[in-house]
């Protein structure tokens, strides 16, 4: 029941709000009536809603009144209804809404219904204005979707299917969500296959026997005893490269199941992840560009992304944690986790591996709370791929972005740099690493002069140098300790009066009168700033 005319198709609006807001519940989305607009449920707003409406069940749960809306957006000619309780739902009410080409969907846990509407609006209006035509190109899109794939080996072999990467995050999954057990479901919500359950395969040479050949390998019951339902895999390659794999979930003996139909699904499938290398491709031009020098390829990149009007804010990230992929190959890989938490926040995001580094860009219409949410982002995208990440000031249009660009790089060199740092997962706004910057550039102007002026403390380092000593030791923790000579002694696990020994003998070392707030202030900076430059 594919329509032509205004509005524009559901499945290419939900993909472009992206599977972390929204999943099927029940309906064909390829055959959905074509979205009109967006509406909120309100049973005592009398106004007409659009016609073929995306209807926000806002408070809707149990059976009784789940069911009173289905029978209300049938009647009205709905396109679709969103759920945030599907708890209720009977399975009758959902055939019956699938049979009358209502699509029901459900609402992420922990996304707001204004965050959906705002997602939702703005995804139907670039599809509408930019009035593409999708009667016969429906089908192309449903031929190059890896989801749609999914869908058609699932209604052959009557399972649930997901298609994932070589870090078992999902590519794409066949809608039949009632057919899956718990730990499908686990993944779909996750979007990546739980570590719990990889590491148990890896363990088992599962994956190692799958990446060795074209044929079909069976995970039964007795090698992860935790699955309702077993798995039979097949590798995906492309060339002499494997870069995936297609699971489903049945009870079906391998010997009882067409593996031609498994091998022309990875075949195809390979076809599909390779041609997303292009749209790879396509974004590192337009990120290059933007944060390029060239103003006028900036400028041009930011108008065909429709972003030229928008504050901008940058996110770039280095993986940090040693075993990440962090070939041209993974670096994709990880691009592409970090556009889907991006576009979760603007469709018109996008994201891209860019000199080694994952590279994001945000366009916001406001920049108090745009900040707030690019930070959001960046921290799900920390959790999943351990790395540094920068989220860089707002910018308006393309004009400044080259400039938060080159701050950014200088923030995640000084978080690089920081011991605290170094091999963790860290999340920082460019203005919170502003001052350590500013110190590095001044360190380095320092030790650019020649002859080197000397200073009390690196009179003081290089008396400890050449004596083996650690009064400079003593005199960090004593400014550490706000000049209190018992703490510093506690903390040097020293007695008082040693560490009074101590500050006076530093005195006298390097000229330093520390009873004076200007000298332990400038002996303080100084610190600090070889400290970074170590």
């Amino acid at each position: 029941m594919t329509q032509t005319g205004t509005g524009a198709p559901l499945a290419p609006l939900i993909q472009a709000v992206g599977a972390t807001l929204l999943s099927v519940l029940a309906g064909d989305v390829a055959g959905a009536r074509r979205v009109g607009g967006i509406a909120i449920h309100d049973p005592h707003d009398t106004a007409a809603r659009p016609e073929r409406a995306v209807v926000l069940g806002v408070g809707v749960a149990g059976e009784r009144q789940i069911a009173d809306v289905v029978w209300t957006c049938l009647s009205a000619g709905a396109c679709a209804l969103v759920l945030r309780d599907d708890t209720g739902l009977p399975e009758a009410v959902a055939a019956e809404a699938a049979t009358g080409g209502l699509v029901l969907l459900r609402i992420a846990p922990g996304i707001s219904w204004s965050q959906l509407s705002v997602a939702l609006s703005t995804a139907l209006d670039r599809e509408t204005a930019r009035g593409r035509r999708w009667g016969e190109p429906e089908r192309v899109n449903k031929e190059r979707s890896l989801s749609d794939l999914a869908n058609a080996l699932a209604a052959t072999m009557h399972a649930p299917v997901t298609i994932e990467d070589l870090s078992s995050q999902v590519l794409g999954y066949s809608d039949n969500q009632n057919l899956g057990d718990a730990q499908r479901h686990e993944t779909i919500l996750g979007r990546v296959v739980p570590p719990k359950y990889t590491e148990k395969l890896r363990r088992a040479g599962i994956f190692e026997r799958l990446y060795a050949h074209d044929e079909p390998v069976l995970v039964d019951l007795a090698v992860m005893p935790e699955l309702d339902v077993p798995r039979v895999a097949i590798r995906i390659a492309n060339g002499q490269y494997v870069i995936g794999s297609i699971w489903v979930a049945t009870a079906t003996p391998i010997a009882e199941i067409d593996t031609s139909v498994l091998r022309a699904a990875a075949e195809r499938a390979g076809e599909l992840i390779d041609s997303g290398t292009h749209d790879q491709d396509r974004r590192r031009r337009y990120v290059g560009a933007l944060v390029g020098e060239d103003e006028l390829e900036a400028a041009r990149s930011a108008q065909e992304l429709e972003i030229d009007t928008e504050f901008i804010y940058l996110v770039v990230a280095e993986p940090v944690r040693s075993g990440l992929d962090l070939s041209a190959r993974g670096l994709d890989r990880h691009a592409d986790i970090l556009h889907l938490q991006l576009t979760g926040v603007s469709s018109r995001a996008i994201a891209a591996a860019v000199g080694g580094r994952v590279v994001g860009v945000l366009p916001v219409e406001a920049p108090e709370t745009g900040g707030r949410r690019a930070v959001a982002a960046a921290e799900r995208f920390a959790q999943t791929v351990p790395a540094h990440v920068v989220v860089g000031s707002a910018v308006k249009g393309a004009g400044g972005v080259f400039g938060a660009w080159s701050d950014a790089l200088k923030a995640l060199a000084s978080v690089n740099r920081s011991p605290a740092t170094a091999n963790r997962a860290t999340v920082v706004r460019v203005e919170d690493a502003y001052f350590d910057v500013l110190l590095h550039e001044v360190g380095e102007k320092l030790l650019a002069r020649d002859p080197a002026l000397p200073t009390p403390v690196s009179r003081l380092l290089d008396y400890d140098a050449e004596h083996h000593t650690d009064f400079a030791e003593s005199l960090v923790v004593y400014l550490r300790e706000f000049g209190s000579v018992h703490d510093a002694a506690q903390a040097l696990h020293i007695h008082a009066n040693t560490m009074r020994y101590r500050l006076r003998r530093l005195s006298d070392i390097c000229g330093i009168d520390l009873t004076n707030h200007d000298a332990r202030f400038k002996a303080m900076l100084e610190l600090r700033i070889r400290n970074l430059l170590a």
